[in-house]
């Protein structure tokens, strides 16, 4: 009976060994299909039924399928807006007469050194310049061209508008700025700010073209 006894026990143990490397097999196979999602699934010291193993990777399976299609809708968003972004660019070159210009915010709004600014070929033809070596994109390629007392007024306008949080101020300002040749120009900007879901601008997008002499 002893023997007997001991054979059983021996017999069972093994039988909880093996059960247990199954169970760590599966839970293995999971984690390499999908990682970190599968936190959630813990193994007790006695091995649990597959039933129950199953469940929990249905449970961790859906919740992943649901962060792979939030994700998947959030880069879609952010291909369509940059989509928008190149369809305008590319629509400029049939308007000769207008450049785009484009700014993204940083914290400290225009005057931050994080704050980045984009002036498209067009914006620079339209001052007589062909190159970012000439006009560079930053803040002083378009501050050290408008006519000193203009200055204040469309620097003013674009915070008007940016502070505004219903977006009922528009940016719409008409200044002169110096070309190339030394002669200053009217032009007319128009642009309109971007913002986070918070109302935190996040950047801006807008327009420049030359007005008559007339006008």
């Amino acid at each position: 009976m002893p023997a007997f006894s001991a054979k059983t026990a021996a017999a069972r143990t093994l039988d909880h060994l093996l059960a247990a490397r199954d169970a760590m097999r599966v839970r293995g196979s999971l984690m390499k299909t999908w990682g970190a999602s599968l936190d959630a699934l813990t193994l007790s010291p006695m091995p649990q039924p597959a039933y129950m193993l199953r469940e929990r990777a249905s449970a961790i399976s859906a919740e992943a399928a649901g962060r792979i299609a939030s994700m998947s809708l959030r880069l879609a968003q952010s291909e369509a807006a940059r989509d928008c972004l190149r369809l305008n660019r590319r629509n400029e070159q049939t308007r000769p007469q207008e450049g785009m210009w484009e700014i993204v915010l940083a914290t400290g709004g225009l005057v931050d050194p994080s704050s980045r600014f984009w002036w498209s070929p067009q914006f620079r033809n339209l001052l007589g310049y062909t190159t970012a070596q000439e006009f560079p994109d930053v803040l002083e390629s378009w501050s050290s061209h408008v006519h000193p007392d203009d200055v204040h007024e469309a620097l003013t306008a674009f915070a008007a508008h940016v502070d505004d949080l219903t977006d009922q101020t528009p940016f719409d300002v008409c200044y002169r700025m110096r070309c190339k040749d030394g002669e200053y120009r009217w032009f007319r900007a128009r642009g309109q700010v971007r913002r986070a879901a918070d109302g935190t601008p996040t950047h801006a997008l807008g327009v420049l073209f030359p007005l008559a002499a007339s006008q």
